[in-house]
């Protein structure tokens, strides 16, 4: 990995699975994102398989940082798929 990876704070992983183990214990992502963000600050890190992830809770920095309706899909392809009787794609 590299070095400004690791400038970034955040959790050591738990191998190929990335921190999924330290997600599954907290209770599902979200929560483990405000365990994180308690932690490490308004800016950390952690993996997802395959994945490396920037976590940003400060709201200045995110508007700054992010474009929050051009997330890839396969950013929550570990996700499980949520039965609600429509298909996946279903606007709702």
């Amino acid at each position: 990995m590299s070095s400004a990876w690791h400038e970034i704070p955040g959790p050591e992983t738990t191998g190929p699975d990335g921190n999924l183990a330290g997600i599954a214990a907290a209770g599902g992502l979200h929560a483990f994102q405000l365990g994180l963000h308690e932690k490490y600050g308004p800016v950390a890190r952690f993996e997802l398989p395959n994945t490396r992830v920037v976590s940003v809770a400060d709201p200045q920095l995110l508007t700054a940082t992010s474009r929050i309706n051009q997330r890839p899909r396969e950013l929550f392809e570990f996700l499980p798929v949520v039965r609600s009787g429509q298909p996946a794609d279903h606007p709702g």
